[in-house]
């Protein structure tokens, strides 16, 4: 078996293996890769009985999914010698595929954003209320929302400061430190410690950014 037949042959296997975990957009992936392969190579001169088996399987396979019959609005066309219209096939539906992953990804950083403000707005508001440890936990559970939005610390901070609990705000603002040692929490950080009674902390953290506090 030539190189380019043997490509096929394990692309094809492939295929039909991601089909059986369910994954079609693998299986649809690893498909056009054998029939490009095949349009590249020309037709195999030896093992074309069984590549065209192997090929015939695939595509009746994945004319079952849903995806795909929804995309071409039926099912998968192949007739030997027709691998380049195929081709054009598997490559519309993966870019259909392709297209919707991204719009899943998009929908769920924005959903994992609104959490995260959501949380962030009813801590607030338990603050206001008075409710400091009920608070500190809505903020904790916005912080397993939390990926690029650093932010978000100095804000927790500031208003745990704002509602006179030192000491929890320098969970956030440790944080906030930590991800950007901007002077303004380095300064409320340090107001932070002096405000716990933790005097110690404050002067090592002042010696430490001396510099940026000039």
């Amino acid at each position: 078996m030539s190189n380019n037949a043997k490509v096929i042959k394990e692309n094809l296997a492939r295929a039909k293996s991601y089909f059986n975990r369910h994954d079609v957009q693998r299986a649809v992936a690893a498909t056009a890769t054998a029939v490009q392969a095949w349009v590249k190579g020309g037709e195999p001169s030896l093992g074309k009985v069984e590549l065209q088996g192997a090929l015939r399987e695939v595509v009746s396979l994945l004319s079952r999914a849903d995806e795909v019959s929804a995309e071409l609005g039926g099912p998968l066309v192949w007739q030997p010698g027709q691998e380049k219209v195929l081709l054009v096939q598997l490559a519309n539906v993966l870019r259909a595929l392709q297209h919707q992953d991204l719009g899943e990804d998009h929908r769920k950083i924005l959903e994992r954003k609104l959490k995260l403000d959501k949380l962030f707005n009813y801590g607030c508001r338990l603050l206001e209320n008075h409710k400091v440890k009920e608070a500190d936990e809505a903020f904790q559970e916005a912080m397993t929302h939390h990926k690029d939005e650093d932010v978000i610390f100095r804000m927790m901070g500031e208003r745990m400061m704002a509602a006179s609990q030192p000491a929890m705000a320098l969970r956030y603002l440790k944080r906030s430190l930590k991800a950007a040692p901007e002077r303004s929490v380095v300064e409320m950080t340090i107001d932070a410690y002096k405000r716990s009674g933790n005097h110690g902390s404050a002067v090592k953290l002042q010696q430490k950014y001396a510099d940026l506090l000039k």
